[in-house]
């Protein structure tokens, strides 16, 4: 949470002051602790689906897949953001028995878009671990289908 802190307080020394302020939108140093939340939230939702296939197909089942597949495609996303989505996605496939094919389908786009252009080492570790994961699924149900 110091972290967090010190985030906040240099958003709030690197902002400026303007006329144009809506005064219902959050301060920077409200954003930058918000921003900070959510980073930890998906570390959190990325540790309890690496925990059990029970764990993560809660996980699963409370759609966290979606704003994660949102993460990863938006280029505004911060490094470190990126880097625990990335983990957090790769998390949601692991383990037996695999979670539904249906999922990959809006993951798969962003995470070959990042194996392809990302130059972050960690972000292309957990993508291509993803990756794996989601082939081991599909070649499992491929074999279990025939």
């Amino acid at each position: 949470l110091r972290a967090c802190a010190d985030i906040a307080d240099a958003a709030a020394a690197a902002a400026t002051a303007t006329t144009d302020i809506d005064p219902l939108a959050p301060s920077s140093t409200e954003a930058a602790m918000l921003a900070c939340a959510r980073e930890q939230a998906i570390w959190a939702l990325g540790n309890i689906a690496g925990d059990s296939a029970k764990l993560r197909d809660l996980v699963l089942s409370y759609g966290a897949m979606q704003p994660l597949a949102a993460l990863l495609a938006s280029p505004a996303t911060r490094p470190s953001m990126l880097r625990n989505a990335t983990w957090a996605v790769s998390n949601l496939f692991r383990g037996r028995p695999a979670p539904r094919p249906a999922l990959v389908e809006s993951v798969l786009g962003p995470l070959q878009a990042l194996v392809r252009y990302s130059l972050d080492e960690e972000v292309l570790t957990d993508a291509c671990w993803a990756l794996a994961y989601i082939s081991d699924a599909l070649v499992s149900a491929s074999a279990a289908a025939e």
